[in-house]
């Protein structure tokens, strides 16, 4: 669900936003015409891409790993993610419900 809270946490978030002076550059070269320039930002843009897409599918990973792994766990052993927490800590947990 979208609420107004995580809209704007996102809007706050700038780690994956494109970085400014490469946005003005390649904002430039459209309106210039400068097609080298054109070139160079959208390849910057292109690796940027290529970096998230592989964080997503280690995200993925970890995901279908944890649901197999808590699935086909003996007993009642939990284990859980907490990606926030990984940033600064201890992030992987087990639990026993």
């Amino acid at each position: 669900m979208i609420v107004p809270s995580s809209v704007e946490a996102n809007l706050r978030n700038t780690h994956f936003q494109f970085p400014v002076r490469e946005a003005r550059l390649l904002d430039e070269g459209m309106k210039t015409g400068n097609l080298p320039q054109i070139e160079e930002q959208l390849q910057s843009l292109f690796e940027m891409l290529r970096h998230l897409q592989i964080v997503l599918c280690a995200f993925s990973l970890i995901s279908s790993s944890l649901q197999e792994i808590n699935a086909h766990s003996a007993g009642s052993m939990k284990v859980t993610v907490d990606l926030k927490q990984g940033l600064s800590g201890k992030y992987i947990t087990s639990y026993i419900t």
